[in-house]
């Protein structure tokens, strides 16, 4: 229901008068109630110390008959609801008292709390006394003439507020509210698109609503004249706006559609108008309502904000968009423009690309690896002539009777060289989607030092000089790998069999400054390799980081490694470039400097991780081992016999689980092998923990491109080891599994 001015105007104007009135009312009667509560307690404390010097003597006499006339007295006040007298060991000598009085209802639910008085009774000399005097005052028989003069009060006011708020309703509804409602009623009625004017009673001609009406006149006439013109740039803003390849939609406050050109229509598979009136929510899947719900808040706040989720389309199925959203700036008018640009072929043409640079990077380190091959096979059975020369000598001492320790120390060492070498190869030529951490550079550095120098002819001499040794990088940790031992590669087949020097160099430019990179404002670690080749002909020194651009001869390199490396390189923020070292007009060797930005974010300080050797703690217990390879099935359980443990052997996944369904609840530890036939580790640790989830197990590899650590330890396996094993490592390893 519709409320006019006058109305309005009379309650506020009854509930202002009634504010003024009530709190006018409610100072003076706090006022009056104060006077009277002080006026109630000091009669009766006139009355109390005329009685004193009669208490004294009642007390002193210890006359009861004399103290019951001196109270007696005293309850001939009618506020008095008991009167006391106490002798000088306090106890009581005489009482008396009376119940309360309630005057009227108001009086007993208002129920002025009483007032306790009290009076010590002297005697003779200062700090003597001869008892107490003590009343009981019931103020509320005293204050009904107050309440009944408070209410004529309140009642008054609000006689008041109702006299005042009908005079100036009267006086509105004739001066003001009656004529507007006579000027609406013809505006109302009159049609923007005629020549009709509005009158007023000659009352008015000349007052402000006289005023008002030729307003309302001259403004008829301009949108009579303006109506046409609107009607043509309506119509070609939706022209514009129907021909336009990006989707346009207008949103009201509440979220829904109220506007829609033809591309938007057609993105989202809806029929002509088909859109207007659905929530703007219902176009964005589900997954991205987080990111959306900030898109509206940010568009709630600033003018302009946008962003990239997937849509939905009528029929249910999901694209990729790029949403804009602007506010308009008409005042009084709370909608939202949306463009939105269908990003599907893009994202297609993207995956494409990705895949390509995936398949080009992989490619590109086999070639890399090719490179090396021969260095590492080199390597690789020098190693293995050491231990088959310390295995025939400990296969002699033992004929004589010698100690073999140290021999098998010799054969142990060079088992963990291979091993280590086995594993840097494999982090270098793994498969593996970008992953970016926090990682650093210096370990990097050497572990590409460490491999090359066992990969390249001994003729060519490898330094580094790590500088600070920690330098954070937040990035992908294997393409720096790659990007290292590619430049390695290039260097030492520019040398080839020549007695050359290879030199890598890592060293913080810029600190504290801006680097001028893209990222990062903590400096920048710069990367210089050096060799002592020929150099690069400056004919070709500007293309070698072009794709497929290659001096080598076919079958020798594909032409994609320093391609690849400026591409990684250039997606970490960073720049590469190359150059000749010269020295008296003389080029003495290639360089390749690379600038990275420093990570520049809140982390914990990197420490240099210290390897800590345990000796093998004897234990109890039995371990069911699952172990296909005929020599580390007869070994493991000799080694871990050692460590105390009885050891039941299984030769694939599927006996392995069938001898722990057999025997439930017998095995302490599981210890698998990953890849073997039948049924492979993981298999074999998912059917173990349908059957008991809290059976400790340990996943051992040579190596899996199927596990790693992380997904095994996410699959509940209490510890996962990568073979080959010594005994320290199987004893930490059984530890913490069972642990």
């Amino acid at each position: 229901m519709k409320q006019n001015l006058a109305t309005r105007l009379a309650i506020y104007t009854i509930l202002l008068a009634f504010l003024i009135g009530t709190l006018v009312s409610a100072v003076t009667i706090y006022i009056n109630y104060s006077r009277t509560i002080t006026e109630l307690e000091e009669t009766a404390a006139q009355l109390l110390e005329l009685t004193l010097d009669s208490a004294t003597a009642a007390v002193f006499q210890l006359d009861p008959e004399l103290a019951d006339n001196v109270l007696s007295g005293l309850m001939q006040y009618p506020l008095f609801v008991r009167v006391s007298l106490y002798d000088e060991l306090d106890e009581e000598l005489a009482t008396i008292s009376r119940p309360g009085q309630i005057s009227s209802p108001l009086v007993e639910f208002l129920n002025v709390p009483n007032v306790e008085m009290s009076y010590d009774l002297p005697l003779g000399g200062e700090g003597n006394q001869a008892g107490r005097l003590t009343a009981l005052l019931d103020l509320n028989p005293g204050l009904s003439s107050f309440y009944d003069q408070a209410a004529l009060t309140a009642g008054a006011q609000i006689l008041l507020a109702i006299a005042l708020a009908a005079v100036i309703f009267l006086v509105v509804v004739y001066l003001i509210t009656r004529p507007l409602s006579e000027l609406a009623r013809k505006l109302a009625a009159t049609d923007p698109g005629s020549e009709t004017q509005l009158s007023i009673e000659g009352l008015h001609t000349n007052d402000e609503l006289g005023n008002l009406t030729d307003s309302v006149n001259k403004y008829l006439a301009a949108a009579f004249k303006y109506q046409g013109q609107l009607e043509q740039s309506t119509q070609r803003v939706q022209s514009i706006l129907d021909n336009l390849r990006e989707g346009v939609l207008v949103v009201d406050s509440a979220g829904k559609i109220t506007e829609c050109n033809r591309a938007a229509e057609h993105m989202f598979g809806y029929a002509h108008d088909g859109a207007i009136g659905v929530p703007i929510v219902a176009l964005v899947q589900e997954s991205g309502f987080r990111d959306f719900e900030k898109l509206l808040f940010e568009a709630s706040r600033y003018s302009q904000t946008g962003l990239r989720c997937q849509a939905t389309r009528a029929d249910g199925k999901n694209f990729l968009v790029e949403i804009a959203v602007a506010r308009f700036n008409t005042p009084g008018m709370d909608h939202t423009l949306w463009t939105i640009r269908d990003l599907s072929e893009q994202e297609e043409m993207e995956r494409q690309r990705r895949e390509l640079e995936e398949q080009l990077r992989q490619s590109q380190k086999m070639e890399a690896i090719g490179t090396l091959a021969g260095g590492i096979a080199h390597d690789f059975n020098n190693i293995l002539a050491g231990i088959s020369g310390y295995s025939e000598l400990v296969l002699v001492n033992a004929e004589k009777g010698k100690s073999v320790k140290e021999n098998v120390n010799q054969i142990m060492r060079a088992a963990n060289k291979a091993s280590q070498l086995v594993q840097r190869i494999l982090t270098f030529s793994r498969k593996q989607k970008e992953n970016r951490h926090l990682f650093n550079l210096a370990d990097v550095a050497q572990e590409c030092v460490d491999l090359i120098q066992q990969a390249i002819p001994a003729s060519i001499k490898v330094t580094a000089d790590l500088g600070e040794k920690n330098f954070p990088i937040f990035g992908d940790e294997s393409m720096m790998h790659q990007v290292l031992m590619n430049l390695f590669a290039n260097s030492s087949s520019a040398m080839r069999n020549n007695p050359g020097e290879l030199t890598l160099s890592l060293q913080v430019r810029d600190k504290n400054q801006n680097s001028g990179l893209r990222r990062g404002s903590a400096g920048t670690v710069q990367i210089i390799v050096d060799d002592t080749g020929p150099g690069i002909p400056e004919s070709i020194l500007s293309r070698i980081f072009e794709p497929y651009f290659t001096t080598k001869s076919p079958g020798e390199g594909t032409g994609i490694g320093l391609a690849m490396v400026h591409s990684i390189i250039d997606n970490h923020g960073g720049r590469i470039s190359a150059e000749n070292r010269v020295v008296d007009n003389e080029i003495v060797g290639a360089r390749f400097t690379i600038d990275l930005p420093l990570y520049d974010g809140e982390h914990t300080p990197m420490t240099e991780e210290t390897e800590t050797k345990t000796d093998a703690t004897p234990g109890s217990g039995r371990i069911l081992l699952v172990e296909d390879n005929e020599m580390l099935a007869e070994m493991f359980p000799e080694l871990l016999g050692s460590l105390g443990f009885e050891v039941e052997l299984a030769r694939d996944g599927e006996e392995g689980l069938a001898m722990y369904k057999d025997q439930l609840g017998k095995y302490d530890l599981i210890i698998t092998d990953q890849t073997m036939p039948k049924m492979n580790g993981d298999r074999l640790v998912r059917a173990i923990f349908d059957i008991n989830p809290e059976q400790p197990i340990i996943l051992c590899t040579g190596y899996s491109d199927v596990v790693d650590k992380e997904k095994v330890l996410a699959m509940g396996v209490k510890c996962f080891l990568n073979k080959p094993l010594t005994l320290d490592e199987i004893s930490r390893g059984i530890q913490e599994a069972l642990s």
